[in-house]
Protein backbone atom coordinates (compact mmCIF):
# COMPACT_ATOMS: atom_id res chain seq x y z
CA UNK A 1 0.00 0.00 0.00
CA UNK A 2 3.17 2.22 0.98
CA UNK A 3 4.90 2.12 -2.36
CA UNK A 4 1.03 2.41 -4.25
CA UNK A 5 0.92 5.58 -2.39
CA UNK A 6 4.31 6.73 -3.51
CA UNK A 7 3.24 5.65 -7.11
CA UNK A 8 0.87 8.57 -7.07
CA UNK A 9 3.40 10.76 -6.38
CA UNK A 10 6.16 9.54 -8.72
CA UNK A 11 5.30 7.29 -11.74
CA UNK A 12 8.65 5.57 -12.57
CA UNK A 13 7.32 3.90 -9.26
CA UNK A 14 3.92 2.44 -10.61
CA UNK A 15 5.65 1.83 -13.88
CA UNK A 16 8.60 -0.42 -11.98
CA UNK A 17 5.84 -2.31 -10.23
CA UNK A 18 4.04 -3.69 -13.33
CA UNK A 19 7.10 -5.18 -14.67
CA UNK A 20 7.28 -6.47 -12.05
CA UNK A 21 3.54 -8.43 -11.71
CA UNK A 22 3.90 -8.81 -15.50
CA UNK A 23 6.91 -10.39 -15.52
CA UNK A 24 5.97 -13.01 -13.06
CA UNK A 25 2.96 -13.57 -14.58
CA UNK A 26 4.28 -14.64 -17.49
CA UNK A 27 6.98 -16.79 -15.99
CA UNK A 28 3.74 -19.06 -14.12
CA UNK A 29 2.11 -19.38 -17.56
CA UNK A 30 5.25 -20.30 -19.06
CA UNK A 31 4.94 -23.87 -17.46
CA UNK A 32 1.47 -24.42 -19.12
CA UNK A 33 2.35 -22.87 -23.00
CA UNK A 34 6.03 -22.84 -23.81
CA UNK A 35 5.54 -20.04 -26.65
CA UNK A 36 5.02 -18.03 -23.13
CA UNK A 37 8.74 -18.83 -21.79
CA UNK A 38 11.33 -16.16 -20.90
CA UNK A 39 15.15 -16.67 -21.26
CA UNK A 40 16.11 -18.68 -18.72
CA UNK A 41 18.76 -16.36 -16.62
CA UNK A 42 22.34 -17.97 -15.32
CA UNK A 43 20.43 -18.85 -11.77
CA UNK A 44 17.59 -20.09 -12.80
CA UNK A 45 17.39 -23.41 -15.44
CA UNK A 46 15.04 -23.42 -18.54
CA UNK A 47 11.91 -26.04 -17.98
CA UNK A 48 10.62 -27.92 -20.73
CA UNK A 49 7.26 -28.38 -21.06
CA UNK A 50 5.94 -31.73 -22.48
CA UNK A 51 2.86 -31.71 -24.83
CA UNK A 52 0.21 -34.38 -24.45
CA UNK A 53 0.32 -37.37 -26.50
CA UNK A 54 -2.08 -40.62 -26.75
CA UNK A 55 1.41 -41.88 -25.57
CA UNK A 56 2.11 -40.14 -22.35
CA UNK A 57 -1.39 -39.31 -21.59
CA UNK A 58 -2.99 -41.88 -18.04
CA UNK A 59 -6.57 -41.86 -18.34
CA UNK A 60 -8.81 -42.91 -15.42
CA UNK A 61 -9.52 -46.05 -17.13
CA UNK A 62 -6.00 -47.16 -17.21
CA UNK A 63 -5.90 -46.21 -13.17
CA UNK A 64 -8.44 -48.13 -12.61
CA UNK A 65 -7.37 -51.14 -15.19
CA UNK A 66 -4.15 -50.98 -13.32
CA UNK A 67 -5.66 -50.80 -9.70
CA UNK A 68 -8.29 -53.80 -10.39
CA UNK A 69 -5.13 -56.78 -11.85
CA UNK A 70 -2.69 -54.84 -14.06
CA UNK A 71 -4.93 -55.77 -17.41
CA UNK A 72 -3.74 -53.81 -19.99
CA UNK A 73 -6.67 -51.53 -21.46
CA UNK A 74 -8.28 -52.36 -24.91
CA UNK A 75 -9.23 -49.82 -27.15
CA UNK A 76 -12.87 -49.05 -27.46
CA UNK A 77 -13.85 -49.78 -31.07
CA UNK A 78 -16.70 -49.12 -32.66
CA UNK A 79 -19.30 -51.60 -32.04
CA UNK A 80 -20.69 -53.24 -35.68
CA UNK A 81 -24.24 -52.34 -36.14
CA UNK A 82 -26.72 -55.14 -35.10
CA UNK A 83 -28.22 -58.06 -37.89
CA UNK A 84 -30.60 -56.21 -39.83
CA UNK A 85 -34.09 -57.69 -39.28
CA UNK A 86 -35.31 -59.07 -42.26
CA UNK A 87 -38.77 -58.61 -44.32
CA UNK A 88 -41.37 -61.31 -43.73
CA UNK A 89 -43.41 -61.91 -46.49
CA UNK A 90 -47.06 -63.66 -46.44
CA UNK A 91 -48.98 -65.05 -49.45
CA UNK A 92 -52.92 -65.22 -49.99
CA UNK A 93 -54.11 -68.25 -49.58
CA UNK A 94 -55.78 -70.07 -52.94
CA UNK A 95 -59.22 -71.82 -53.15
CA UNK A 96 -57.25 -74.82 -55.17
CA UNK A 97 -56.58 -77.80 -54.18
CA UNK A 98 -53.60 -79.34 -53.03
CA UNK A 99 -51.19 -79.42 -55.86
CA UNK A 100 -52.14 -75.82 -57.06
CA UNK A 101 -52.60 -75.00 -53.17
CA UNK A 102 -48.79 -75.68 -52.41
CA UNK A 103 -46.97 -74.74 -55.92
CA UNK A 104 -48.42 -71.14 -54.94
CA UNK A 105 -46.89 -71.53 -51.64
CA UNK A 106 -43.48 -72.70 -53.29
CA UNK A 107 -43.83 -70.06 -55.92
CA UNK A 108 -43.81 -67.35 -53.13
CA UNK A 109 -41.44 -69.33 -50.96
CA UNK A 110 -38.62 -69.07 -53.87
CA UNK A 111 -38.95 -65.02 -54.47
CA UNK A 112 -38.87 -64.79 -50.59
CA UNK A 113 -35.40 -66.84 -51.09
CA UNK A 114 -34.25 -64.70 -54.15
CA UNK A 115 -34.99 -61.18 -52.35
CA UNK A 116 -33.48 -62.64 -48.76
CA UNK A 117 -37.17 -62.24 -47.18
CA UNK A 118 -38.48 -64.75 -45.02
CA UNK A 119 -41.90 -66.57 -46.01
CA UNK A 120 -44.65 -66.42 -43.19
CA UNK A 121 -47.13 -68.47 -44.93
CA UNK A 122 -50.32 -68.61 -46.26
CA UNK A 123 -53.02 -66.64 -45.16
CA UNK A 124 -56.91 -66.67 -45.77
CA UNK A 125 -60.12 -67.62 -44.66
CA UNK A 126 -61.82 -71.02 -44.06
CA UNK A 127 -63.78 -70.53 -47.85
CA UNK A 128 -59.74 -70.75 -49.15
CA UNK A 129 -58.88 -73.29 -46.85
CA UNK A 130 -61.32 -76.04 -47.27
CA UNK A 131 -59.01 -78.56 -48.39
CA UNK A 132 -56.47 -77.13 -45.31
CA UNK A 133 -55.87 -81.08 -44.17
CA UNK A 134 -54.86 -82.63 -47.69
CA UNK A 135 -52.61 -79.73 -47.37
CA UNK A 136 -51.45 -80.25 -44.08
CA UNK A 137 -50.87 -83.94 -44.95
CA UNK A 138 -48.58 -83.61 -48.10
CA UNK A 139 -46.63 -80.85 -46.33
CA UNK A 140 -46.08 -83.13 -43.60
CA UNK A 141 -45.05 -85.59 -45.39
CA UNK A 142 -41.87 -84.07 -47.01
CA UNK A 143 -40.93 -82.67 -43.83
CA UNK A 144 -41.66 -79.26 -45.03
CA UNK A 145 -43.91 -78.23 -41.75
CA UNK A 146 -41.98 -75.12 -40.70
CA UNK A 147 -41.66 -73.81 -44.09
CA UNK A 148 -44.68 -74.07 -45.36
CA UNK A 149 -46.93 -72.94 -42.77
CA UNK A 150 -50.46 -71.16 -42.47
CA UNK A 151 -50.98 -68.15 -40.93
CA UNK A 152 -51.57 -64.30 -41.51
CA UNK A 153 -49.21 -61.00 -40.41
CA UNK A 154 -49.82 -59.85 -37.01
CA UNK A 155 -53.07 -57.08 -36.66
CA UNK A 156 -55.81 -56.11 -38.36
CA UNK A 157 -54.53 -54.44 -41.64
CA UNK A 158 -52.94 -57.41 -43.19
CA UNK A 159 -51.20 -56.61 -46.26
CA UNK A 160 -50.08 -59.59 -48.06
CA UNK A 161 -47.44 -60.20 -50.85
CA UNK A 162 -48.71 -59.21 -54.22
CA UNK A 163 -49.44 -62.26 -56.01
CA UNK A 164 -47.83 -60.92 -59.81
CA UNK A 165 -44.37 -60.36 -57.99
CA UNK A 166 -44.07 -64.05 -57.26
CA UNK A 167 -45.90 -65.58 -60.71
CA UNK A 168 -44.44 -63.13 -63.04
CA UNK A 169 -42.12 -65.99 -64.04
CA UNK A 170 -43.66 -69.05 -63.51
CA UNK A 171 -41.78 -72.20 -62.51
CA UNK A 172 -38.89 -70.44 -63.97
CA UNK A 173 -38.46 -69.08 -60.45
CA UNK A 174 -37.98 -72.17 -59.34
CA UNK A 175 -33.91 -71.67 -59.80
CA UNK A 176 -31.06 -74.19 -59.60
CA UNK A 177 -30.09 -72.66 -56.40
CA UNK A 178 -33.62 -72.76 -54.64
CA UNK A 179 -34.38 -75.62 -55.84
CA UNK A 180 -30.66 -76.92 -54.11
CA UNK A 181 -31.55 -74.78 -51.04
CA UNK A 182 -35.18 -76.18 -50.96
CA UNK A 183 -33.60 -80.12 -50.96
CA UNK A 184 -31.67 -79.43 -48.00
CA UNK A 185 -34.83 -78.70 -46.16
CA UNK A 186 -36.97 -81.79 -47.43
CA UNK A 187 -36.86 -84.78 -45.29
CA UNK A 188 -36.91 -87.17 -47.83
CA UNK A 189 -37.84 -91.04 -47.00
CA UNK A 190 -35.53 -94.26 -47.18
CA UNK A 191 -34.42 -95.03 -50.76
CA UNK A 192 -35.57 -98.47 -51.99
CA UNK A 193 -32.70 -100.78 -53.08
CA UNK A 194 -34.07 -101.45 -56.66
CA UNK A 195 -34.53 -99.23 -59.16
CA UNK A 196 -37.96 -97.20 -59.26
CA UNK A 197 -39.72 -95.59 -61.93
CA UNK A 198 -43.04 -93.53 -60.31
CA UNK A 199 -45.77 -92.33 -62.94
CA UNK A 200 -48.40 -89.43 -61.83
CA UNK A 201 -51.73 -90.10 -64.07
CA UNK A 202 -53.78 -87.24 -63.67
CA UNK A 203 -57.41 -87.75 -64.08
CA UNK A 204 -60.99 -87.73 -62.42
CA UNK A 205 -62.21 -84.11 -64.17
CA UNK A 206 -59.32 -84.65 -66.59
CA UNK A 207 -60.50 -86.12 -69.63
CA UNK A 208 -60.08 -85.68 -73.30
CA UNK A 209 -63.29 -83.51 -73.88
CA UNK A 210 -61.53 -80.79 -71.55
CA UNK A 211 -60.52 -77.36 -72.88
CA UNK A 212 -56.79 -76.76 -73.45
CA UNK A 213 -55.05 -74.75 -71.07
CA UNK A 214 -51.97 -72.68 -72.91
CA UNK A 215 -52.89 -74.41 -75.86
CA UNK A 216 -52.01 -77.66 -74.74
CA UNK A 217 -54.64 -80.65 -73.50
CA UNK A 218 -54.10 -81.62 -69.82
CA UNK A 219 -55.38 -85.33 -70.57
CA UNK A 220 -52.65 -87.72 -71.45
CA UNK A 221 -53.54 -90.98 -72.92
CA UNK A 222 -52.57 -94.10 -71.08
CA UNK A 223 -50.12 -94.36 -74.54
CA UNK A 224 -48.46 -91.95 -73.90
CA UNK A 225 -47.18 -93.42 -70.02
CA UNK A 226 -46.64 -96.57 -71.60
CA UNK A 227 -44.18 -94.96 -74.21
CA UNK A 228 -42.39 -93.08 -71.67
CA UNK A 229 -41.59 -96.27 -68.84
CA UNK A 230 -40.64 -97.98 -71.88
CA UNK A 231 -37.71 -95.65 -72.82
CA UNK A 232 -36.27 -95.53 -69.39
CA UNK A 233 -37.34 -99.53 -68.37
CA UNK A 234 -35.86 -100.74 -71.21
CA UNK A 235 -34.73 -104.12 -69.48
CA UNK A 236 -37.86 -104.20 -67.30
CA UNK A 237 -35.48 -104.76 -64.66
CA UNK A 238 -37.41 -101.37 -62.42
CA UNK A 239 -40.27 -101.56 -60.42
CA UNK A 240 -42.84 -99.30 -61.73
CA UNK A 241 -45.51 -97.35 -59.58
CA UNK A 242 -48.85 -95.76 -61.06
CA UNK A 243 -50.44 -93.36 -59.14
CA UNK A 244 -53.56 -92.02 -59.91
CA UNK A 245 -57.74 -92.33 -59.49
CA UNK A 246 -60.35 -94.42 -59.87
CA UNK A 247 -62.38 -91.70 -61.73
CA UNK A 248 -60.57 -91.84 -65.46
CA UNK A 249 -61.53 -91.99 -68.77
CA UNK A 250 -59.09 -94.90 -69.57
CA UNK A 251 -58.62 -97.73 -67.48
CA UNK A 252 -55.71 -99.16 -66.15
CA UNK A 253 -55.41 -102.60 -67.43
CA UNK A 254 -52.65 -102.27 -69.67
CA UNK A 255 -50.66 -101.33 -66.36
CA UNK A 256 -51.52 -104.25 -64.77
CA UNK A 257 -50.93 -106.75 -67.03
CA UNK A 258 -47.23 -105.96 -67.11
CA UNK A 259 -47.04 -106.30 -63.83
CA UNK A 260 -47.00 -102.83 -62.32
CA UNK A 261 -48.49 -101.50 -59.04
CA UNK A 262 -51.17 -99.65 -59.89
CA UNK A 263 -52.54 -97.50 -56.95
CA UNK A 264 -55.52 -95.97 -56.94
CA UNK A 265 -56.72 -93.33 -54.59
CA UNK A 266 -54.44 -93.92 -52.19
CA UNK A 267 -52.63 -91.78 -49.53
CA UNK A 268 -51.59 -88.64 -51.35
CA UNK A 269 -48.71 -88.47 -48.62
CA UNK A 270 -47.73 -91.72 -49.36
CA UNK A 271 -47.64 -90.53 -53.26
CA UNK A 272 -45.69 -87.69 -52.76
CA UNK A 273 -43.34 -89.68 -50.67
CA UNK A 274 -42.91 -92.01 -53.80
CA UNK A 275 -42.28 -89.33 -55.96
CA UNK A 276 -39.23 -88.05 -53.79
CA UNK A 277 -37.46 -91.61 -53.20
CA UNK A 278 -38.00 -92.75 -57.23
CA UNK A 279 -35.47 -92.80 -59.88
CA UNK A 280 -37.60 -91.44 -62.63
CA UNK A 281 -40.32 -89.50 -62.13
CA UNK A 282 -42.86 -89.16 -65.17
CA UNK A 283 -45.06 -86.40 -64.08
CA UNK A 284 -48.69 -85.56 -65.62
CA UNK A 285 -49.67 -81.68 -66.29
CA UNK A 286 -51.03 -81.02 -62.94
CA UNK A 287 -49.61 -79.27 -59.99
CA UNK A 288 -49.91 -82.22 -58.10
CA UNK A 289 -47.14 -84.10 -59.89
CA UNK A 290 -45.18 -81.02 -60.48
CA UNK A 291 -44.31 -80.28 -56.91
CA UNK A 292 -42.81 -83.73 -55.98
CA UNK A 293 -41.24 -83.99 -58.97
CA UNK A 294 -39.45 -80.22 -58.50
CA UNK A 295 -38.33 -81.76 -55.16
CA UNK A 296 -37.18 -84.81 -56.17
CA UNK A 297 -33.58 -85.64 -56.78
CA UNK A 298 -34.09 -88.66 -59.22
CA UNK A 299 -34.86 -87.93 -63.07
CA UNK A 300 -38.04 -85.97 -64.43
CA UNK A 301 -39.16 -86.77 -67.79
CA UNK A 302 -42.34 -85.53 -69.76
Amino acid sequence: MRILRKSKRNPKILWLVAAVILTASVRMYSRYDPALSLPATASEPQFKVQQPSSTNVTTQKEILAKKQGGEELKSEAKKPPGPTKKKTIWSHARGDRSGAFIQDMLMCHAYAYHKGYIYGGACGRNTNLQFKPKHQELIDSIGLTNVLKFGCPPGKNTELQYRGDYINNDTGIFTEDYIANLQELIDYPTKPEKRRISVHMRRGDITPCRPRTRGYPRYLPNQHFLRLIDRYNPNNDSEVFVYSESESFENFDAFRERGYNVVLDGSIGDVWKGILVSDVVIPSRSSFSLVPSIMTKGKVVF
